[in-house]
């Protein structure tokens, strides 16, 4: 009886850890909500690239952002949306 209680234990926390999302997607997902995923607007800030180097890589003549490289930027976006998809 003893046994059957531990087992049960067991079982139930094993399931009480188990996450549906691996953690680097969540560690992921938590930079990118805090603002501190390295887009050109924030390595510009730490000085490593130059004003002249914010541009997007997808060239579509906007500042690389959080939010442009993300949701708005039309290279981007597509491809997030295959990925999802």
């Amino acid at each position: 009886m003893k046994h059957d209680r531990h087992q049960q234990f067991n079982n139930n926390n094993n399931f009480l850890w188990m996450k549906a999302v691996p953690l680097k997607v969540l560690i992921f997902a938590r930079r990118l909500f805090l603002n501190q995923i390295p887009t050109r607007d924030k390595l510009h800030e730490r000085s490593v690239l130059l004003v002249s180097e914010q541009g997007c890589v997808a060239n579509c003549g906007t500042n690389e952002d959080k939010e442009h490289l993300f949701f708005t930027c039309s290279f981007f976006s597509g491809l997030w949306n295959l990925i999802a998809g």
